[in-house]
């Protein structure tokens, strides 16, 4: 993941500023579709038995808002809350 500043194209990020950005996004302190993004990902397993349907729908809320986030990455534009659908 490449950080995004329309003043920095082509142009490599001094160390102590990279680990300053690092340590921000593992602290979340980031956009909140890069914290969408980077949340862990999960599958639900059927062949263990029923799941109840409020973790299926909080699986796909939040598979749905991972996949928002890296569109978001991949376009290169931040944003700070998700779609009131994906909510």
């Amino acid at each position: 993941m490449v950080y995004q500043h329309p003043e920095r194209r082509k142009k490599t990020l001094p160390w102590k500023l990279r680990t300053r950005l690092m340590c921000k996004l593992l602290a979340g302190d980031m956009e909140i579709d890069v914290l969408h993004a980077m949340r862990p990902q999960f599958e639900l397993r059927t062949d263990l038995g029923e799941i109840s349907a409020e973790l299926v729908e909080e699986f796909k809320k939040t598979s749905a808002l991972r996949t928002w986030g890296w569109m978001c990455i991949a376009d290169g534009t931040p944003q700070v809350v998700p779609p009131v659908a994906l909510l």
